[in-house]
């Protein structure tokens, strides 16, 4: 059986892991704004994992009858990494609203259109690989085809999905159970993908309409799989 030290080191690596993912992905966003709103998403991300982790080792500590105090104040400091998620969220919003009224370009939109079920296949062969139960891959599957979906109505099709992604993102952490509950992947996750995917789908959109290679697109995409997986398998 792990010990705490292994378990504590096992959640570093994690943090990291996400940290340094999430850290590529903003290296590769130019305006100052925008990756502002990444950062604003790593915080929420972060902070709401760190609310997770800290309950589940109160609720431990409360249902063992031991150290009854510690088990408070870990809750205590829980809620206080929830509450900083929380005042993250609304620092992603000016990305969704930029990308709301960024006007559509047609023929970028042609490009999209045929480049979306090459890169939905690789995303499922992605999922095929990875070592999880049908319904959440699923459910990972529903992340990117709703992003795709989205954009598939231009930019501010894109823009809505977002904005209500992120609504819902909020009013399940202000839940009484924080968006916890699920038979899979707790929801708040889902909805943390979802935006992460959203704002990728953008930001694929935007590469192809300046005619980048092929090959960057596909890598993108195959790096925010990565991080997906990372929310999956974190806290």
């Amino acid at each position: 059986m792990p010990d705490t030290s292994t378990s504590i080191s096992r959640e570093q690596r994690a943090t990291a892991d996400f940290t340094n993912a999430m850290a590529s992905v903003r290296s590769r966003i130019e305006l100052p704004d925008d990756q502002l709103a990444v950062d604003a998403l790593t915080e929420a991300a972060l902070r709401f994992g760190a609310c997770e982790l800290g309950m589940r080792r109160s609720d431990r500590l409360r249902v063992v009858g031991l150290h009854k105090a510690d088990a408070k104040e870990l809750a205590a400091e829980a809620m206080a990494d929830h509450e900083l998620g929380l005042a993250a969220l609304p620092h992603i919003r000016p990305l969704i609203e930029r990308i709301s009224q960024q006007e559509t370009d047609a023929e970028a939109l042609a490009l999209w259109r045929e480049a979306s079920p090459r890169l939905r296949k690789e995303w499922r062969r992605q999922v095929a690989e990875f070592d999880i139960e049908a319904v959440k891959a699923q459910q990972l599957l529903k992340v990117v085809d709703d992003g795709c979906d989205a954009l598939e109505r231009g930019l501010a099709g894109l823009g809505r999905h977002l904005s209500n992604t992120l609504e819902e993102l909020e009013r399940l952490r202000r839940s009484d159970d924080r968006g916890t509950e699920a038979e899979s992947f707790p929801y708040w996750k889902l909805a943390i993908a979802a935006v992460l995917w959203g704002i990728s789908v953008g930001v694929i959109y935007d590469m192809i309409s300046r005619g980048v290679p092929w090959w960057q697109p596909f890598l993108w995409s195959v790096m925010v799989a990565i991080i997906t997986f990372c929310i999956g398998l974190g806290c």
